[in-house]
């Protein structure tokens, strides 16, 4: 018989209000039963925590610290907004770290993101033709 194992992952977004922190929780918790992940922990940043630096995120600086030693197979969020604030140069590092612990970012705009997502993230859009008059 085939047993389906569940992936460990672990919930994460930035604080805000009550209700906002309920409603991420719930989507998160439902992308993890939708995707057979099982949230064994949930990092919580605080809503100052704005800046990209993962010095100033050490919620998200102890969750890569997991990942890297193979205890956390995916990272699970609302969007790839809650990691707006990093360089491209670090959201990039930030998915090697994942790629390379073997982890998933999910997201639940996104779905799965991988290498490909954050790179066609930090590309420019092009800019809008200008109607001749």
């Amino acid at each position: 018989m085939i047993q389906l194992v569940r992936v460990c992952a672990a919930g994460y977004y930035r604080r805000a209000d009550d209700t906002a922190n309920l409603i991420s929780r719930r989507a998160i918790e439902s992308l993890a039963r939708n995707h057979r992940c099982q949230v064994v922990r949930w990092c919580v940043e605080s809503a100052t925590s704005t800046s990209g630096r993962l010095s100033q995120r050490p919620q998200l600086a102890g969750l890569l610290r997991e990942v890297v030693a193979g205890r956390i197979g995916a990272i699970i969020t609302t969007s790839l907004d809650e990691f707006g604030n990093f360089t491209p140069d670090e959201l990039s590092w930030i998915v090697r770290i994942l790629d390379d612990g073997g982890a998933r970012l999910l997201t639940w705009s996104q779905g799965w993101v991988d290498a490909s997502h954050v790179a066609a993230r930090l590309v420019p859009a092009p800019a809008k033709p200008v109607m001749p008059r």
